[in-house]
C-alpha cells in the first residue's frame, strides 16, 4: 500500500477507535464537579460578547490562574450548541483525536525520513497507546477536562514545529522557531500544565538532536530557550496572583507553617513516582486519590519515592552516553510533571487528568523500543495492550454518565470517611434535584455515618433543605441551625431557618432570622418577601408594605409578591391597588405561558 494511503487508513482507524472507545460520554451530562463553576452556571463563558471576552482575557478569580483560551474554548462550543452537554463531550473527543494524530506524527518526526516510512504503523500503535490509555478517560468524559486538550494540542504543535528547525543554525533566524514559541504562547494562554515544556525543549536538544555532544554550555541553545522561560516566568506570574491575591472562593495557599518544605519535598519525589507506576498500573481509577491528605514526609511510599526518583535520576546521568534516550525522557518527565506537584496545595491530589502531558512521553518509549529492535512482535505486544486500554477506558468512562453514576462511584471508591462523606452529599444533591427527597435523605444520612463532624455548612444547608421540601420543618431546622454554627452569615440558611421557624408557628424567631437575612443583603427580594410575608402573619401590615415594596422593586415579576400585596390591599379595604396587582400576576402568568409554549414548540 502506498505510504500516503496508509497513513490516511492509519488515521481514520485512529479517530475510529477513539470515537468507539469513549462513544458513552456523547450521551453524558453535565457534572456538578466543576462543570458547574466552569460552564452551565457562568455565564461569562455563554456567547461572545465584548463584555464576555474581556472577562475571558482578564480573570484570574474564577480559578485561581490565567486560562483565557480554556474558555474562550468553552464559548465556542457554546456558540454552536448552547448549554447541551452532547457538544462539550464531542469537543473533547475531537480534540483528543486531533492530539493522538500530532502524537503521531510527532513519533514519525523524531526519525529521518528513511526510517518513518518503514515506522508509520508502530506509530500509529504508539499514539493509540496514548489516547487509549485508561489515564485519559477523566479528560475526555469530563466537560471541565477540555483546558487540557487545548493546552496539550498547542504544546504538540510547538513541538513539530521546533523539530522542523534546523538544529546547527541559530533559532531566533528561523521561521519554524518562531512558530514554536507562538504555539507555547498560545499553550501558556490555555493553562498552566504546560508550565515545564522547556524541560521537554532541553531533552530533546539532548537527545534526539544531540546538540550537547561538544558542551553542555552552548550558549546558542540556552539563549534560544529563553522565549519560552520568558513565557513560563509570565505564567508563573499570573499563577501566583491568582492563588496568593484571588478574590474568589478557592482555598488559599498553605503557608510553611502548616505545610512544610519537608513535606513539599516529599510529596514532589511521590507524584514523580506515582506517575511512573500509575500508567503501567492504571486499576482502582478514581477522580480523587487521597494519599496526599494528610502524611508524613517519613512514610515508607515516600521514602521509597525519593529513593527512587533520586536514584534513577543519578542512575540515568551516569548511562547518559549509552542510553541518552532514557536521560532525555526522564528529564522531561519530572519537568512536564513541575505544575502538577502542588507545590503551594495542600491538600493536593494526583488526578489522573495531570498525567496527559507526559503520557505522551510513553508513546515515545514505545516507539524508540521499536526502532530498537524492529520486530512485529513489539507491535504485536502494544496491540494487546492497545486493546486492554480500550476496554478499561470504555469501561471507565460510563461512570461519568451523570451525578448519580458519578457519585455513586467516587461514594465507594474515594477511600476517606470525608470525601466519602461528600460523594453521599453530592448524590443527596443529585436525587433532590430530580425531585426524589426520599433518596436524598437517605444519602444525606449516609454521609453524616460517613463523617459525623463534617465541617462544611453545605452537608447540614442541603440536608435540611430536603427536609424543608418534605415538610419536616422541626428536623430541617436542627439542620439549619447546625450549617449556622458552621456560618453564621449564610443568606439561605438565615431565610430557610426562618421559614421552618415560621412553619412551626414560632413567629417572633423567625421575623429575626429574616431581619438578619435583610440586614445581611438589604435587596435580596426573596429575603424582603419572607420579611414581608412573616409581619403579615403577626397582623404587623403598616411594617410589612414597604418591604413587600422594596422585594417587588428588586424582582417585579414576582407573582408570589404580587399575591401577597394583593391579601395586604384587600385587608386595608383598598381594592384598586388590589386589582393593579391582580392584572399584574395574569400578565406575568400569560408571559410564562407564551415562553413555555414557544419552547415546547420548538
Amino acid at each position: 500500500m502506498p505510504e500516503r494511503y496508509l497513513k490516511s487508513t492509519l488515521l481514520l482507524g485512529m479517530f475510529a477507535l477513539v470515537i468507539g472507545v469513549y462513544w458513552p460520554t456523547l450521551a453524558a451530562d453535565f457534572l456538578h464537579w466543576d462543570d458547574d463553576i466552569n460552564v452551565f452556571d457562568n455565564p461569562n463563558v455563554q456567547g461572545l460578547t465584548m463584555a464576555n471576552l474581556k472577562w475571558m482575557f482578564s480573570d484570574f478569580e474564577q480559578a485561581i490562574r490565567y486560562k483565557a483560551f480554556a474558555w474562550l474554548g468553552w464559548a465556542l462550543v457554546h456558540e454552536l450548541f448552547g448549554l447541551n452537554p452532547f457538544g462539550y463531550h464531542l469537543a473533547n473527543i475531537f480534540l483528543h483525536t486531533i492530539n493522538t494524530w500530532l502524537v503521531f506524527f510527532l513519533c514519525l518526526r523524531l526519525i529521518p525520513d528513511d526510517d518513518a516510512k518503514k515506522a508509520t504503523t508502530a506509530a500509529a500503535v504508539a499514539a493509540l497507546l496514548f489516547a487509549l490509555h485508561p489515564l485519559r478517560v477523566e479528560p475526555v468524559a469530563w466537560v471541565t477536562g477540555l483546558p487540557y486538550h487545548i493546552a496539550l494540542m498547542f504544546v504538540l504543535g510547538s513541538l513539530i514545529f521546533y523539530l522542523k528547525t534546523d538544529p546547527n543554525r541559530s533559532g531566533f533566524q528561523q521561521r519554524n522557531y518562531w512558530l514554536s514559541v507562538a504555539m507555547y504562547l498560545l499553550a501558556v494562554m490555555t493553562y498552566p500544565t504546560v508550565l515545564g515544556f522547556c524541560a521537554a525543549l532541553i531533552a530533546l536538544d539532548f537527545f534526539p538532536l544531540k546538540r550537547f555532544e561538544k558542551t553542555w554550555w552552548n550558549r546558542q541553545i540556552w539563549k534560544e530557550k529563553l522565549p519560552f522561560v520568558a513565557l513560563a516566568g509570565l505564567l508563573i506570574a499570573g499563577t501566583v496572583y491568582g492563588r496568593f491575591f484571588s478574590a474568589g472562593t478557592w482555598f488559599e495557599a498553605a503557608d510553611t507553617a502548616e505545610f512544610t518544605l519537608a513535606e513539599r519535598a516529599m510529596q514532589s519525589f511521590y507524584v514523580w513516582a506515582y506517575y511512573v507506576w500509575k500508567p503501567l498500573w492504571p486499576t482502582g481509577l478514581c477522580p480523587v486519590y487521597p494519599t496526599l491528605l494528610q502524611f508524613s514526609p517519613a512514610d515508607p511510599i515516600f521514602v521509597v519515592s525519593a529513593i527512587g526518583v533520586l536514584g534513577l535520576s543519578v542512575f540515568l546521568w551516569r548511562k547518559r552516553e549509552r542510553w541518552p534516550w532514557a536521560l532525555a525522557l526522564w528529564v522531561a518527565h519530572l519537568g512536564l510533571l513541575v505544575p502538577m506537584l502542588g507545590l503551594t496545595e495542600r491538600p493536593h491530589y494526583p488526578h489522573d487528568r495531570y498525567s496527559i502531558m507526559n503520557g505522551v512521553l510513553w508513546s515515545f518509549l514505545f516507539f524508540g523500543l521499536w526502532l530498537k529492535l524492529r520486530k512485529p512482535q513489539v507491535i504485536a505486544i502494544g496491540l494487546v495492550v492497545v486493546a486492554v486500554g480500550a476496554f478499561l477506558s470504555n469501561r471507565q468512562a460510563r461512570i461519568w454518565k451523570n451525578d448519580i453514576t458519578f457519585f455513586t462511584y467516587l461514594s465507594k471508591h474515594s477511600g476517606t470517611p470525608r470525601l466519602v462523606a461528600s460523594a453521599h452529599m453530592k448524590l443527596g444533591n443529585a436525587y433532590g434535584d430530580n425531585g426524589e427527597d426520599m433518596f436524598a435523605l437517605e444519602h444525606y444520612e449516609l454521609a453524616w455515618k460517613a463523617a459525623p463532624q463534617y465541617p462544611y455548612f453545605h452537608l447540614p444547608y442541603n440536608h435540611g433543605t430536603a427536609l424543608l421540601r418534605l415538610g419536616r420543618s422541626s428536623a430541617a431546622a436542627e439542620m439549619f441551625e447546625r450549617a449556622l454554627r458552621i456560618d453564621e452569615m449564610h443568606l439561605g440558611t438565615l431565610n430557610n431557618l426562618g421559614i421552618c421557624r415560621q412553619q412551626l408557628r414560632q413567629h417572633d424567631e423567625a421575623i429575626a432570622l429574616f431581619r438578619s437575612a435583610v440586614n445581611l443583603s438589604p435587596d435580596n427580594p426573596d429575603s424582603l418577601y419572607n420579611l414581608g410575608a412573616a409581619l403579615m402573619e403577626t397582623d404587623n401590615r403598616q411594617e410589612a408594605l414597604p418591604i413587600l415594596l422594596r422585594s417587588l422593586r428588586s424582582n417585579p415579576l414576582s407573582p408570589a409578591t404580587h399575591r401577597k400585596l394583593i391579601d395586604l390591599y384587600t385587608l386595608e379595604g383598598k381594592p384598586q391597588l388590589a386589582e393593579q396587582h391582580a392584572q399584574a400576576v395574569l400578565q406575568i402568568e400569560a408571559a410564562r405561558d407564551a415562553a413555555l409554549n414557544q419552547t415546547t414548540g420548538n
